[in-house]
Parts: C-alpha cells; sequence; structure tokens
C-alpha cells in the first residue's frame, strides 16, 4: 500500500474516527437531557422558545412554529428556554405570568419538566447498555493477573473448604489465575467490580473473597479474608492487578527491537504451553531452575488473521532479575511482603519487610535497594545498563540524544558505576539540564548530551532500560558485599569461576571423598556465572577476570547468595497483552435488559459513592475528570473498540443524570428543590435569593469546569517531551 495511503489511514483511525465517535455520544448525551426537557414542556402546554446545543453564540439554527433550534460555538452543553424560566439568567417576577410560560405552571408540572432531562439521560444510559449486551461486548474476567507485594492481597490468608488432599488447608496470598467468584457474598462477575470494592472501602475493611484456583486437574475453593491499603495515588486497594491474555497488543509508547509483532498470539515458552496471559511470567521465572541455564529460550507464537494464522518459532533472550528481594547491608534477602508507611503528605518514611520466615524487620527506603532499584546483583555485581526501547515520541530526550536499541549506558553525569535507581536520582537531580552521557554501541564509545525532563509525575529520559546479559562486564558493585570485599571493580569482565574441591563432611583432608574435585565453568554471559555461583554455592570460588586477575571468594551464605530470589523475564513478552474477560451477550431481550438495569444502577451508585468518599477526603480530586479528560479516555477507547466507547457513553449519560439532580445551584437538582421548598412554603422563594443563589452555583460550576479542565491538561503535558 502506498505511504501516504497508509498515514492517512492510521490517522483516521487513530485521531479522526476516535474524535468523532467522542463527539457525536457526547453531543447525542446532551441532546437526549435537552430533548427530556423540550418534550416534557410541550406535554405542560409550556410555550419553548429555543432549543439549543452549546452555549454563547448562535452557528446555526432555523425556527419551525414557536421554537428556535440552534447549535451554538461552545459545544459544553445545552438548554431549553421556557417562556419564563431561564436557567442562566437572573429570574424576573411579573405579576401576572403567561398561561404558557414555565411559571404560570403546577408545581408538579415544573417538577416533571425539570426532572425530565435526567431520566432522559437514565433512559438512554439503559438502552446503550442493552443494546450493547444484545450484540455483545467483552469486560475483563475477575482472574488474578498479579498482586502488589506491598498490598494486601499480596499475603493473604487463604482457608480452602474444597481443595485436593495434597494441598494445604491454608496458603498466604493470592495467585495468578486465581478467579473471585464472590466479595462478601456479592457475585463477582468482571474485574472492574473488585477494583470499584477496593475504592470505596473505608480504612481497617477487611472483606471476604471466595476464591478458586486451579490446582493440577483439580479445582479449589477457599475463602480469602483480604484488606485494603491506600496505594501511590491515594485510593484504597486490594492489590490486585488484571489478568492478560497470551495475545500482544501494540507498545506504542517505545520502540523496541523484538521479533514478536503486536497480534501475536504466545502458545509456547520452550515447549511449556501457554494457555492463559498469567502462565507467561511463572513459564519464565522457572528458567533459573534449569540445568544448565540457557541464554536465549524458543517461544512459538501464531501469527496471522484469525483461519488464517501460522505458527512461528523465534528465539529470545533469557534476562535475569531479582524477584521479590532487596539487598540491605551488604546481605540480599528475600521478601515475602512490604508495607509501605507513609507520613501526612503521602511519603514513604519506613519499609515493614516480611521474609519468607515471617520475621520482619522495618527499614528507612534509603536504607536498602529494592529489586526494581537495582534489576540485577550477583554477590554485589551489577551489570551493565542497556537501552532496552527508545520512546516513540520524537521529542523525548533519548530520541533528540540520539539513543538506540542495545547501547550500553557506561557513565551518566560523569558517574560510572551506575544501578537503576542512582540513574533515576541523576535524572531528578539534573531536571531541565544538559547532561553528559556515554555509551558503548558497536564497541564503539560514544559522548552523548541529553536533558531529563518531567513527564508523567517524575523526571524521565525517554528510556526502557535493562541489563546487559550477554557479556559478563560488571557495571557497578554494591557497597559491604562479598564482591567489594573481594576486590572485585566496575568494568571488570567474568571469564571463568572455579570451584575448591569438595571438603569431606568431617573436615580430614585424609578421608575426603573421591570425585568433585576442583571444578571450573567458563562464563560468557550472566546467566553462565548465576548457574556457576549458583552450582558452586557450597564451596568457596576463584573468579577469574580477562584482565588475569583472580580473586578468591569464600564460600557463600544463604544471605549473600540465593538462587530462589532469582526470576527471569523474555524482553518483548512484557507490553500491553490485550484483556481476557468473558463476553457479554443476552440473546433473550429481556434478560438484556435486566442486566442493563444492573449496569445503570451500578453506575449511579458509583457515582454517589464516588462524590461521597471525596467530601470524606478519601479521594483525591485529581482523580476527577473534565471534558478533556473524559474526551481522552474515550478516544483511547474507540481506539481499541467502538463497543467500549459506547459503554463509556453510556457512563457519562448515567453520570449527567445524577449530578444534574444533585441538590446544586443551577443544575436541575437545584431548580428541583427550589420547588419543594416552594410546596413546603406555599409560596415560591423569594426572587433576589434564587438569583443570589444561582448565581453563586454559576460561578462555583465556572470554577469547577475550568479547574478540572486545567488539572486534565496539565495531565497531558506532564506525559509530553
Amino acid at each position: 500500500m502506498d505511504p501516504s495511503a497508509l498515514m492517512i489511514a492510521s490517522i483516521w483511525s487513530q485521531w479522526l474516527l476516535p474524535i468523532l465517535v467522542f463527539a457525536v455520544g457526547l453531543g447525542l448525551v446532551i441532546f437526549v437531557h435537552e430533548l427530556g426537557h423540550f418534550l416534557m414542556a410541550k406535554w405542560m402546554d409550556i410555550k419553548v422558545e429555543r432549543f439549543a446545543l452549546g452555549f454563547g453564540p448562535k452557528v446555526v439554527g432555523f425556527r419551525k412554529g414557536e421554537t428556535e433550534y440552534c447549535l451554538c460555538a461552545l459545544p459544553l452543553g445545552g438548554y431549553v428556554k421556557m417562556l419564563g424560566q431561564e436557567d442562566f439568567k437572573p429570574t424576573v417576577e411579573t405579576p401576572e405570568p403567561d398561561p404558557r410560560s414555565y411559571e404560570a405552571k403546577s408545581v408538579g408540572a415544573r417538577l416533571l419538566v425539570v426532572s425530565a432531562g435526567v431520566v432522559m439521560n437514565i433512559i438512554l444510559a439503559a438502552v446503550l447498555v442493552v443494546i450493547l449486551c444484545l450484540v455483545g461486548i467483552r469486560f475483563g474476567a475477575p482472574v488474578v493477573g498479579d498482586t502488589v507485594r506491598t498490598l494486601p492481597a499480596h499475603t493473604a490468608k487463604i482457608e480452602w473448604q474444597q481443595a485436593p488432599p495434597s494441598m494445604p488447608k491454608v496458603t498466604y496470598g493470592l495467585k495468578p489465575g486465581d478467579r473471585i467468584l464472590e466479595i462478601d457474598g456479592d457475585a463477582v462477575h468482571r474485574f472492574a467490580h473488585i477494583q470499584i470494592k477496593g475504592t470505596f472501602a473505608d480504612e481497617g475493611d477487611v472483606m471476604q473473597f471466595l476464591v478458586a484456583r486451579q490446582v493440577a486437574d483439580r479445582r479449589a475453593v477457599g475463602v480469602a479474608h483480604v484488606g485494603v491499603r491506600k496505594g501511590a495515588d491515594g485510593l484504597y486497594k486490594f492489590g490486585i492487578a488484571g489478568p492478560r491474555s497470551r495475545t500482544l497488543a501494540a507498545m506504542s509508547d517505545y520502540q523496541t527491537d523484538t521479533p514478536l509483532q503486536a497480534g501475536d498470539e504466545l502458545i509456547a515458552i520452550d515447549g511449556t504451553p501457554i494457555d492463559y496471559g498469567w502462565q507467561i511470567e511463572p513459564a519464565a521465572d522457572a528458567l533459573p531452575e534449569r540445568t544448565p541455564l540457557p541464554s536465549r529460550v524458543p517461544v512459538t507464537v501464531r501469527r496471522g488473521p484469525p483461519g488464517a494464522a501460522t505458527e512461528h518459532r523465534v528465539e529470545l533472550p533469557v534476562v535475569l532479575r531479582l524477584e521479590d528481594a532487596y539487598v540491605h547491608e551488604g546481605d540480599l534477602r528475600r521478601i515475602q511482603s512490604i508495607v509501605e508507611q507513609r507520613d501526612d503528605e503521602g511519603t514513604v518514611t519506613r519499609l515493614a519487610i516480611t521474609h519468607p520466615d515471617d520475621s520482619t524487620r522495618t527499614v528507612r527506603p534509603d536504607e536498602v535497594l529494592l529489586d526494581r532499584e537495582v534489576l540485577l546483583s550477583l554477590l554485589g555485581m551489577v551489570p551493565r545498563m542497556v537501552v532496552r526501547g527508545v520512546a516513540a515520541d520524537e521529542d523525548a530526550p533519548a530520541n533528540k540524544a540520539g539513543l538506540e536499541y542495545g547501547d550500553v549506558i557506561v557513565s551518566y553525569a560523569d558517574e560510572a558505576n551506575l544501578t537503576f535507581k542512582r540513574f533515576l536520582e541523576i535524572n531528578a537531580e539534573r531536571r531541565d539540564s544538559a547532561t553528559r552521557l556515554v555509551v558503548e554501541r558497536d564497541g564503539q564509545r560514544k559522548e552523548l548530551e541529553i536533558t531529563p525532563v518531567s513527564h508523567g509525575g517524575s523526571v524521565k529520559v525517554g528510556l526502557m532500560q535493562g541489563v546487559e546479559m550477554s557479556r559478563a562486564v560488571v557495571g557497578a558493585v554494591l557497597p559491604d558485599t562479598p564482591a567489594a570485599r573481594a576486590g572485585i571493580l566496575a568494568r571488570d569482565r567474568v571469564v571463568r569461576v572455579s570451584a575448591a574441591p569438595e571438603a569431606p563432611a568431617d573436615g580430614n583432608a585424609a578421608t575426603a571423598p573421591p570425585g568433585r574435585p576442583g571444578e571450573s565453568r567458563d562464563v560468557e554471559s550472566w546467566p553462565d556465572l548465576f548457574e556457576a555461583l549458583r552450582d558452586f554455592r557450597d564451596r568457596a570460588v576463584t573468579v577469574e577476570m580477562d584482565s588475569g586477575r583472580r580473586i578468591e571468594i569464600d564460600a557463600l551464605t544463604e544471605a549473600e547468595f540465593d538462587p530462589d530470589a532469582y526470576a527471569a523475564s523474555l524482553p518483548g513478552t512484557g507490553f500491553r497483552r490485550k484483556l481476557m474477560g468473558p463476553e457479554v451477550r443476552k440473546t433473550n431481550p429481556l434478560s438484556a435488559i435486566a442486566w442493563g438495569a444492573g449496569e445503570v444502577r451500578m453506575f449511579a451508585l458509583t457515582t454517589y459513592a464516588t462524590l461521597y468518599k471525596w467530601l470524606k477526603r478519601d479521594m483525591p480530586s485529581d482523580q476527577f475528570r473534565g471534558i478533556v479528560g473524559i474526551g481522552e479516555v474515550a478516544i483511547q477507547g474507540a481506539r481499541e473498540s467502538i463497543p467500549h466507547t459506547i459503554y463509556l457513553m453510556a457512563l457519562i449519560s448515567a453520570v449527567v443524570a445524577v449530578i444534574n439532580f444533585l441538590p446544586l445551584p443551577v443544575v436541575d437538582g437545584g431548580l428541583a428543590a427550589f420547588l419543594i421548598v416552594e410546596k413546603i412554603r406555599g409560596k415560591p422563594v423569594p426572587t433576589k435569593i434564587v438569583n443570589i443563589i444561582q448565581m453563586i452555583g454559576l460561578g462555583l460550576i465556572i470554577f469547577v469546569f475550568v479547574a478540572l479542565t486545567w488539572q486534565d491538561i496539565a495531565r497531558i503535558f506532564r506525559n509530553m517531551w
């Protein structure tokens, strides 16, 4: 296909069509709301002077009968102008109102007119979700994809009621693949229900989960008691991440070099079948247990359109990493769970770390290097960092600097011996300042200049960092570790590890058993080094460098080197996998209507709960979205699925109904409140008071609109380079 045609097709699918779908959907929500007021006013024989979509100057319009229909310049809502009543101008008293005016009608009639817009929004939401239910829409399944080890689900106690005989009656921690059947007795049908339950919980709440787990060919069912804890974003969470399918989605944020393609369906890793997305990481994590440990692994994918897909075999490098471990005072310690202790400003001040033996220690964050901060450490030797991906945006600092996939980072801001944590610290220290970055590319060193910038709430340069696996070159040496005490230096390259002869059990060399004399392993890569240290971990070893230096290291303790603290990953399998979930589809219209009614009820209750949590200050203000933020979400959703954008419009319609009927000035709920007071008093609220309250309310609405729009725009700019 012609490149220009491809570009046009991409612009249409990524921008024009999503924006058009959002504009039409939002216009429909507004139109239906105002149509409710219009139709009810006509039914009550109230003269409607204008039916407008938008505010401000008229752009286009026509008159039919006594009503002018028009589109206005600011597409931020709409209004119905009835004789004797205008939402956005002060009400004036008239001694003898026109019989067809709004104010001449009874309180009941006016209340029906005021509430008709809200009713129509509820009807629209219900109609949209019923149509989607009849056609079919897919949601995320209520299955655990992963757990966050700093949050309660990672260590929740599970008492198994139905389980195979070989399975313990009590275990701890939800696992990938666990299906959540119920929460506090309420059936759970999709992953969003789990998130909603957590978000609207209160401090100290512990909920009862009914959990199903597949154990071999048996299904175990148990009860988990899962609490909530505030995450870094200020929301209460269980700490459960959603499941993924085994189909790889496009990764638009970073350019990477991988033989995998968007749409590939992973079906096997090194011969191990992959049936579900949550099996991908465990299959990779098991690689360090292999003997010998492979440096590359065959992966089988199914590629192509449905019905014509073919199998392809590619090889991916094995990337070792620390998993659930940290380095403290030179020792490597495994982690069962971490509880972050925060101050009033949300800053993490202490880490309460529980180990697999249930012992706990509390440390300051600066006293430890967590696995995500050091990526990999063998005896305190840290590999060099390598560029695994560069931000796709041409304005990203990494692109401007000329960084490429595979570049090895030698120094940053004239600092060598870099850990991932130190790299991020330099980013923050050098924000908006040109900084020297030295990389190694194809065996040659290159000096580049890069400027870290604020992006997405932190300071970044637009790199996806990894560790260099192919050569066992030491990038940094952590202080007070076996490597540091033995004198290993950054830039050393390990080429061989030799083990001392095995000592006899009684310590008498004369009775040493035959066999297992001193052994030696050649080392090319970090997996080679890991395998040698794993196999020789109970013996003193000699580490030989390419310079000829030979370094003696005593037999290692478990705290210094624990093979179980290491896992593996496969580059390219970690980018955004498509959500896995069941398709909701009802062929019976009555069943679809019942399902739609339940969805709209959930929309309304969730909206009220959100406002309640915000008033309690349990919901951060930055979680709210204005028109720009809603548009951003809708456009992203339309790129993936038009049905999900329609579902979002149904949600917006229900939210508009809820917000509009709150007893706030200017909106329909405020007008209804005045009418109720009028009915109780037997006479209208004094016009002067109404005018003051309406103007205050209008000012408040304008302020909220501007604040949310500013917050939305600021959020977008924070995510731009």
